[in-house]
This record gives structure tokens, sequence and C-alpha cells, in this order.
């Protein structure tokens, strides 16, 4: 089953943009969302609902759920928990960057894994999933062992790792 997770936050501020990203289609837009979402495979939509939604966004959400009324392999799931999704595999050449917009770290971040660490560590109970973890490097091992270290010493993460076309139990309850 494909998991897309949608922050209210993100959708707020980028709309149809943001939404293109995630569910990876430039074409989508007020028109066809409905029935793109109608002709998904099996596929849950996470909502997380870390920001009030602002008019276009309710208007995208209950597209969402009216395309989840007429396709029954369409299912929906709000939370209301700081959930951060990281795709392992885009900790590429621009590895902090992405680290940075992932995680919303302020200016003055180090682009470092102690400054990770840091920012890391005033993180409020987080959960952090963490997807593709088939494409793992050095780089990301080490990003996996600060998420570890901090959990370890802070216990203010809870880190699931999953894979995107693993089947598996609920584990966002």
């Amino acid at each position: 089953m494909k998991k897309y997770y949608i922050y209210t936050k993100k959708l707020n501020e980028d709309n149809y943009a943001y939404l293109q990203n995630v569910l990876e289609d430039d074409s989508l837009d007020e028109d066809n969302l409905f029935s793109f979402l109608l002709q998904l495979p099996e596929s849950e939509f996470v909502l997380i609902l870390n920001e009030e939604a602002n008019h276009s966004s309710e208007s995208i959400i209950s597209i969402i759920y009216e395309a989840s009324e007429n396709n029954d392999n369409l299912s929906i799931k709000e939370t209301r928990e700081n959930i951060i999704v990281l795709d392992i595999s885009k900790l590429n050449e621009s590895k902090h960057d992405y680290l940075k917009e992932i995680f919303n770290l302020p200016d003055y971040y180090g682009n470092n894994l102690d400054a990770l660490y840091d920012c890391m560590s005033e993180l409020d109970d987080t959960k952090i999933v963490i997807l593709n973890m088939k494409d793992l490097n050095d780089f990301s091992l080490e990003v996996i062992n600060v998420f570890n270290d901090v959990h370890d010493e802070y216990d203010n993460l809870n880190i699931i790792y999953q894979d995107e076309e693993e089947k598996e139990e609920d584990s966002l309850d």
C-alpha cells in the first residue's frame, strides 16, 4: 500500500504545487484532482494536521475525503502528532539542505551532524518516519545514528523505519 503524507502546514503554503510533489504528478490541479484520486490503487493518505487548514487547503482535503468515499482502495487517517517523514534516498549532494527543509531547521543550522544533533535534541515528542531504507549510504547511516543518539539521551524521538512498498501494520496509531 502506498502512503501519502500530507502536512496541512505545507499544503497551506503551496497548495497544488505541494500536492503535485507529494503525489508525483505535475499536472494535478483543482479540475483533475478528484479523478486522479479515483484512479489510485490501494493507497492511504495520512493527514498531518499540524496547522489549521486555510480555505484552499480545506477544499483540497474535502476533495480527498470525497474521493475516498468513492474509491474503496483509498483510506484516510488524520493525526495531530508531530510527524516528520524523511525519504532517506534524498540524502544526496544537497543532504543538509534537504534536512533543513524537512525538519524546518533554523537559519543558523551549521550544516553538520553536531548541529543536527543539537537541533534534534530540541524537538518536542516527534515521530520520524524514515522511508526507503534500502537506499542507505554512509551519510544516511550517520544521520540515523544521530537520531538514535538523541533518542537515547532525550527520549523525544520515536523513529519508525518503513519502506514505501512494504505492507505493514499501522505504525501511526
